[in-house]
């Protein structure tokens, strides 16, 4: 979505301002989307993949290589083997049949940069959108915030913009910026106040929308 075209839009948005109170359905999504979202979550450096769907026993013979191998065995719920590890069971035997686990992806290197790349890529070299962008710039190109990124690799090669949000809270105050998302209580008490700002923003809007200068990217 354009810039021109998004201002034009909350403009016309009769009882909601411009950017601070967005109606959900005109910044985010049609107010009766079905579809899916996706969530990527990368787990760098840390991960210790043999708790979780790539369990190994302990060897007779060999250094111990886990405390629950000591008493417990892998686990299997559906064709998804499991570690009997901190609350492993109470998530697959709920979720299933809804997972397709792929162990042993090959990386192709040993750096943990390019692997990081690499992972998110597809690619072992720079300029190649991560997954997540190539999702969002196929499903919803059109949506100003089709492309949420809260850390990690986002690369997008220009494909689609990516919102970069530090704060999952910041959400909140866009759509309910009367609200303090920490303490239910509003700024404004009085609703008269709240609807005067309302109305000075959507006259700023269309102010703007009425000018021929403003970029249209």
């Amino acid at each position: 979505m354009k810039r021109r075209d998004f201002i034009t839009k909350l403009a016309s948005a009769a009882g909601w301002g411009l950017l601070g109170n967005v109606a959900p359905g005109a910044l985010f999504a049609q107010t009766n989307f079905a579809g899916k979202l996706l969530v990527n979550l990368q787990l760098e450096g840390a991960l210790d993949v043999t708790s979780y769907c790539d369990p190994k026993m302990n060897q007779p013979g060999e250094r111990e290589i886990n405390t629950w191998a000591r008493s417990s065995d892998t686990q299997t719920a559906g064709n998804i083997n499991y570690a009997p590890f901190a609350t492993n069971s109470t998530l697959f035997e709920k979720y299933y049949q809804d997972m397709l686990v792929i162990n042993g992806v090959d990386a192709q290197t040993n750096s943990h940069t390019v692997g990081v790349v690499h992972n998110w890529s597809g690619r072992n070299s720079d300029g190649y959108p991560s997954l997540t962008s190539l999702y969002a710039a196929s499903n919803a190109p059109n949506l100003p915030l089709a492309y949420l990124n809260f850390g990690g690799f986002g690369n997008t090669d220009d494909i689609i913009r990516s919102s970069r949000i530090s704060d999952i809270g910041q959400i909140g105050k866009i759509l309910f910026p009367n609200t303090d998302v920490v303490n239910p209580n509003q700024y404004f008490h009085s609703n008269t106040d709240f609807q005067r700002i309302k109305a000075l923003q959507l006259q700023t809007a269309q102010q703007l929308a009425a000018q021929t200068g403003i970029p249209a990217g």
